[in-house]
């Protein structure tokens, strides 16, 4: 509590069901225009992943969740690892990016902590090339 404030049960309690009130009803307008927009026929997403599907991609057939919602923990990498496994060759992160549909950033930061894990190996350094190990 800052200084100055009344700090005693009471207040605490009134501040507590407040707190609870408030977000009772932003949670209840939020629910009401996700309902006004689905209505009217959008698909909507509440910071959620949709359930999981089988892609076939170049290299393999992969669980993943759909490509506008953000991946789950890991799966960047497995998919990351999947295509470098299938890949024979040395893949440069921009050629995995258009490959996934991912950004090159988030490509290399899947690499880098495949490579933490020994899932792959850097073998050249201009411009960056991959290959899998095992």
């Amino acid at each position: 509590m800052n200084c100055g404030q009344v700090c005693d049960a009471i207040t605490e309690l009134l501040r507590a069901h407040a707190r609870t009130l408030i977000a009772a009803a932003i949670e209840a307008e939020v629910a009401s225009v996700v309902a006004e927009l689905k209505a009217g026929g959008t698909d909507v997403i509440r910071n959620e992943y949709l359930p999981e599907r089988k892609v076939s991609t170049a290299f393999d057939d992969v669980k993943v969740t759909d490509g506008t919602t953000r991946l789950r923990w890991g799966e960047l990498r497995a998919l990351v690892v999947t295509a470098l496994r299938a890949n024979p060759g040395e893949v440069p992160p921009a050629t995995l990016s258009k490959m996934l549909g991912r950004s090159t950033g988030s490509v290399h930061n899947a690499l880098v902590v495949a490579a933490a894990n020994g899932e792959v190996v850097l073998v050249g350094d201009h411009p960056c090339r991959w290959v899998a190990t095992g």
